[in-house]
């Protein structure tokens, strides 16, 4: 066999590997927690310690304010020994009429507002302000469109022991308006399922999520806080506790959080955290090395930072092989056809639980089958955009960190990165056919369905580079 042949297998084999990896890993992990899921039992026990909730805000609507007050005052807790501390990030005029809008409010316990003039380091500047004027024992976080379950601060509390510094909540869409929220929202359940709730219950690190997570408040000054430097907030803290021989809890209770309503907006949130986890793995991985925990949950949790990795390295794997097989004249799937088959059966198990998870959580057989694949597509037609971001957050590349539109139906500019790797994608799939390399062909064009679907959906922010907010 040539050598640029064997070469071209080994690249393929190596780029294909972690769709592979990661695939398995969600299917042990997603029958560790069903099997688990008797075991969980949240207690009523009696409330002592005080609590903080911390809330960063900049530029949030009135209404967005309402709901928040609303919704923590249905928490249960004693309202006599609890406090609010939003965190703004506005100028002074926007602040003062925040401030006159919560006064107007009357909220039922001490609700505190904090001015940062500067704004220095964004989100984690705003937590760590938080962190230094929070009086209680207990703090969460919460988004200002985040709607936490009432009972899980008091069941988090009981958790909150010995080395337990975060319990985290779990995460679910609060709107389903939408091609794009519906997807995403389904897709969530899924993810928590074996993410959270099968790494729990094999033993596995945690890392905490930006919203819905109840820390102590020791542990975290104890750890200094927030890094000021880091992107993804959640990611960097979850690494830092695990260095510190913390460990987080998850408990089922759910935080109801806003997912994007379009496709634009869900690009850019999905780019960011790509970016972000690559940037915590860049510099927290000698972190999660020297942790004192068993090498399988250290390789576990570096591979939990690589996840937006694994589409986009397939995406390549199929373009490689596509290029190999014109160049040499061999359909070069042939060759590879276990990993084919084994990719395949893979996909379907993975397919079966992921149907199962949504209609475990109220969903129909018919529903459950429309959000996975409408999902699969969005997600495979973001490859290149998360391919691009998780390489500028491994090399340390800076980007513009905005925040991620909240409401209505904005649209965000993107290089038009769906429509070269569709092109490119088209003409290999052209002529590997023109060939009779139908094996590659079919693979080629199972990576071009996502791009053609969001084209056909949505065309307006796949195909067009306005900005509208």
């Amino acid at each position: 066999m040539p050598v640029a042949l064997w070469a071209t297998l080994i690249m393929v084999v190596i780029l294909w590997l972690p769709a592979l990896i990661m695939t398995i890993n969600e299917a042990i992990y997603y029958v560790a927690y069903i099997r688990s899921r008797s075991g969980q039992r949240l207690g009523g026990g009696e409330i002592s310690g005080r609590l903080s909730i911390i809330v960063p805000v900049k530029g949030e609507s009135l209404e967005l304010i309402t709901e928040l007050i609303n919704s923590v005052s249905r928490i249960e807790w004693p309202h006599n020994n609890m406090e609010l501390i939003i965190i703004s990030d506005d100028d002074e005029a926007a602040f003062n009429s925040l401030k006159k809008h919560v006064a107007e409010l009357k909220p039922t316990m001490e609700a505190r507002l904090i001015r940062r003039e500067r704004g220095l380091n964004g989100k984690t500047g705003a937590l760590n302000e938080g962190l230094r004027n929070a009086t209680g024992q207990y703090l969460l976080v919460i988004d200002v469109d985040s709607i936490v379950h009432p009972s899980f601060p008091r069941m988090a509390a009981e958790a909150l022991k010995g080395n337990v510094a975060a319990v985290v909540s779990r995460w679910r869409g609060r709107n389903w308006d939408t091609l794009v929220s519906q997807a995403v929202s389904a897709s969530m359940d899924f993810t928590v399922d074996s993410l959270w709730g099968g790494r729990q219950a094999l033993g596995l690190p945690l890392y905490v999520i930006g919203s819905g997570t109840m820390f102590r408040v020791d542990a975290l000054r104890g750890v200094g806080g927030w890094f000021p430097a880091a992107l993804q907030d959640d990611m960097d803290m979850g690494a830092i506790l695990m260095r510190n021989g913390y460990t987080v809890k998850f408990i089922e209770l759910p935080t109801l959080v806003e997912n994007p309503r379009t496709y634009s907006v869900f690009r850019f949130q999905q780019y960011k955290w790509a970016y972000g986890t690559a940037d915590v793995l860049r510099r927290r991985f000698m972190d999660i090395m020297r942790a004192p925990i068993n090498a399988w949950a250290k390789l576990d949790s570096t591979i939990f930072l690589m996840q937006y990795l694994a589409v986009p390295l397939l995406l390549l794997a199929v373009m490689v092989a596509g290029v190999g097989s014109i160049v040499m004249g061999i359909d070069i799937m042939r060759i590879l056809w276990p990993l084919a088959i084994i990719h395949i059966g893979l996909l379907a198990i993975i397919s079966f639980f992921y149907g199962d998870s949504l209609r475990r959580h109220g969903l129909s057989r018919w529903e459950s089958s429309i959000y996975a694949g409408r999902s699969s597509a969005i997600m495979g037609a973001l490859a290149p955009h998360l391919l691009i971001a998780t390489i500028k957050g491994f090399m340390g590349i800076p980007i513009n960190w905005g925040v991620t539109p909240k409401g209505g139906p904005a649209r965000l500019r993107a290089a038009p990165l769906e429509l070269v790797t569709a092109i490119l994608l088209s003409l290999l799939l052209v002529i590997n056919v023109f060939l009779s390399h139908w094996l590659m062909a079919f693979f080629i064009l199972m990576m071009l369905l996502p791009f053609l679907y969001v084209f056909y959906r949505f065309p307006d922010e796949s195909l067009s580079g306005i900005r509208r907010f």
